[in-house]
């Protein structure tokens, strides 16, 4: 699974659920680090791009406005 840590940042991949753990990779598909989701897969994918004064209209509700909040990200020591 790959994740962005902001919804304006493109790259979603792979299918995970809310409060799920993934790792986040850099573009060259090199994992920095690992994080808890504030959004499962879809609702990630639909957010892709969208500010977040749009987040509310997308979802139907209002949410965190992260993907992963810094709370709940772990950067991994680089090799």
């Amino acid at each position: 699974m790959r994740i962005s840590l902001l919804p304006s940042e493109p790259g979603v991949r792979g299918e995970f659920l809310e409060n799920e753990a993934v790792k986040l990779m850099d573009e060259t598909g090199l994992e920095f680090a690992r994080g808890v989701v504030n959004y499962n897969s879809e609702q990630a994918t639909k957010l892709i791009g969208c500010k977040s004064d749009q987040m509310a209209d997308i979802l139907g509700y209002n949410g965190p406005e992260e993907l992963v909040s810094r709370q709940n990200l772990a950067l991994l020591s680089p090799a």
